[in-house]
């Protein structure tokens, strides 16, 4: 397991979290039908970590994914990243977690422009982060080669395709790749796995586990309810059930000596 593989850090290095979440309140709705999907929630994200959010549907784990990358923002409570408050689009915590983050969405086919090739939509977010400077098409070549490889694809294979002539985990790894072309701190996977087929699930295992070890200090969280990619790639886990932190730790002790029994039962249910 990953959790058991990282060895403990020195004392020198810094130990503050890259991002930071304080008694998060998210609300939906008015008046009385007003619904809390996230009730107090807290949580970090260390560099050179990765964190899995688990959970039924239902329990959070999107609108937390959401807010971690600032797309939403929470009715009380706080979000840092890197210590400042990510608090609306003109917050210099939003702007600077902006910069910084990616994120991979569940279905790739949905998340990919259909009328763009491999070479466009991955090197867009060049463009968007440079805030329209422009790159040699060299170096934007390069940079884009670089992620479809890092992301275990074979460029000249996929270079001129849309999305329709890609498989399912060929999208996905397309979408890997748009997410780590600008080489983030922060990428948020909101269940990256659910949409594609088993063999194509190993395949995505693989490239995250790659960008792990070509990135070690980037932060990773990913959403997902596949204890088995669970227990392959994150550090730490953290539970959710309507809404609250149910349980939180080190993989493996979450996995294998449940405390909760919510966690017990998510626990049980997968071994089935």
């Amino acid at each position: 397991m990953r959790g058991t593989e990282r060895e403990a850090r020195p004392d020198s290095v810094d130990e503050s979290p890259l991002l930071e979440v304080s008694h998060v309140v998210r609300c939906f709705g008015r008046g009385e039908g007003s619904r809390a999907a996230l009730r107090g929630v807290s949580m970090r994200v260390d560099k050179g970590r990765c964190l899995a959010v688990i959970g039924g549907s239902g329990s959070g784990k999107t609108t937390l994914a959401h807010l971690l990358l600032g797309l939403q923002r929470a009715d009380a409570g706080a979000v840092r990243y890197r210590g400042a408050l990510v608090q609306g689009r003109r917050s210099p915590g939003y702007r600077l977690l902006r910069g910084e983050s990616s994120v991979v969405f569940q279905n790739p086919y949905a998340s990919l422009d259909p009328r763009w090739d491999v070479e466009r939509l991955v090197a867009e977010p060049l463009m968007v982060r440079l805030h329209g400077k422009r790159i040699d098409a060299d170096d934007r070549r390069d940079m884009v080669v670089g992620a479809l490889t890092q992301a275990g694809l074979d460029p000249a294979s996929v270079w001129g395709r849309r999305p329709a002539r890609l498989s399912g985990g060929q999208a996905q790894r397309v979408a890997i790749a748009r997410a780590i072309v600008t080489q983030p701190k922060l990428i948020v996977a909101d269940e990256p796995m659910s949409a594609i087929d088993v063999a194509a699930r190993l395949q995505v295992v693989h490239t995250f586990a790659a960008i792990r070890d070509a990135r070690p200090d980037a932060a990773i969280v990913i959403v997902s309810h596949d204890l088995g990619v669970v227990q392959h790639l994150a550090d730490d886990v953290l539970v959710l059930h309507d809404g609250t932190v149910v349980e939180q730790g080190p993989t493996d002790r979450i996995l294998q000596d449940p405390q909760h029994p919510y966690t017990r039962e998510l626990v049980r249910a997968a071994s089935w």
